[in-house]
């Protein structure tokens, strides 16, 4: 649509939009561009949010969806709920004693059952370091792998890691994680066909840039990988 200033852009209520809501024109202080509701229920819902279908059963209790959710997913909802990454540990994190310049670290209580290669690892390098970084190989208690950045282990960070990213960290019921390819997720002796399962499906729900004097109100923004709302340097942007 060609807009001018003073518009407004109404969404239906009860209904939800799926995709990027991309606001691409600046307007007035004295005539904003408002984006709200109209009609009567629940707010309509901006979502980049893709439900997960077409589950087969992968091994034992884990099944997967041939869908191309992006590697960087963040957000996962089960039912409505947001539901974590599977991560080795289920919670906290390990610790390791030593470690080899930006290639390796080894804890002597990890063993090589289960192998972690492919997985991710993240590190507390320091105290305001983590880095996530690839797993190339996993032998016993040594976890090889191609650092996230050029950081180098300080002992500030504790000495802490945690691995994600791989079938071997899907633990508990919603546990999940995706390769770009297929996604997976923990059911258990669950039917996935009981669940609705929604991942994120791009970086941003709403997006402004450089984009003054917008207004959004009365809507549910749902999802957003990387932000539900990107705003850069735009001028009065409102949420209401």
């Amino acid at each position: 649509a060609t807009l001018v200033n003073g518009d407004r852009i109404f969404f239906k209520r009860g209904d939800t939009f799926t995709g990027t809501l991309v606001l691409s024109k600046s307007a007035l202080s004295t005539a904003k561009l408002q984006y709200g509701a109209y009609g009567t229920g629940n707010r309509p819902v901006i979502s980049n949010m893709q439900t997960i279908t077409g589950w087969t059963l992968f091994f034992f209790c884990f099944y997967r969806a041939p869908v191309a959710i992006p590697t960087n997913c963040n957000i996962v909802t089960v039912d409505g709920v947001n539901t974590n990454m599977g991560k080795y540990p289920a919670t906290g994190e390990n610790t390791f004693e030593s470690y080899s310049a930006l290639t390796s670290i080894t804890d002597a209580q990890l063993t090589g059952t289960p192998n972690f290669a492919g997985g991710e690892v993240v590190i507390w390098k320091s105290n305001w370091t983590i880095d996530r970084s690839a797993i190339t190989g996993h032998t016993n208690g040594t976890i090889t792998y191609t650092s996230g950045s050029s950081w180098a282990v300080q002992s500030s960070g504790g000495y802490k890691y945690y691995i994600q990213k791989h079938i071997n960290c899907l633990l508990k019921f919603g546990d999940w994680y995706t390769d770009g390819s297929y996604f997976y997720m923990y059911f258990g002796a669950n039917s996935p066909s009981s669940y609705l399962v929604k991942a994120g499906s791009s970086d941003y729900t709403v997006s402004l840039d450089r984009k003054n004097y917008n207004t959004l109100r009365d809507l549910k923004i749902e999802g957003g990988n990387l932000a539900a709302i990107y705003c850069l340097s735009s001028v009065s942007f409102s949420l209401v």
